[in-house]
């Protein structure tokens, strides 16, 4: 690349491309865009693998929460931790009694 003559002393100076072949130019634009269409079509088909992998793992949820053994399992679990919200308030106050003695002793 060489600087263009400038016509004002004050702009930054230009540069031409001298020797590059046209044809060469447009078989490199040629291989970049077989090249992105390539990548597009295989990005479509990671898509379309993900959306059928999605809808796979939502039958297969949605058949374990049906299933009568998991609801009673859920329901269980939901009874146990209701109890221990019932349990765990009376912990809480007990053990802030138990530091305010620990506290105060200080």
């Amino acid at each position: 690349m060489t600087p263009s003559p400038a016509a004002n002393d004050e702009s930054p100076p230009q540069y031409t491309i001298v020797g590059i072949d046209k044809a060469v130019q447009n078989k490199l634009i040629l291989e970049l865009a077989w090249k992105t269409v390539a990548l597009m079509q295989k990005n479509k088909l990671i898509q379309q693998k993900i959306i059928a992998l999605q809808k796979e793992t939502s039958e297969f949820v949605a058949a374990i929460v049906n299933s009568p053994e998991n609801k009673q399992r859920y329901i269980d679990y939901m009874r146990a931790q209701e109890l221990n919200a019932r349990i765990e308030p009376d912990r809480s106050v007990e053990n802030k009694e138990n530091f305010l003695k620990t506290e105060s002793m200080t």
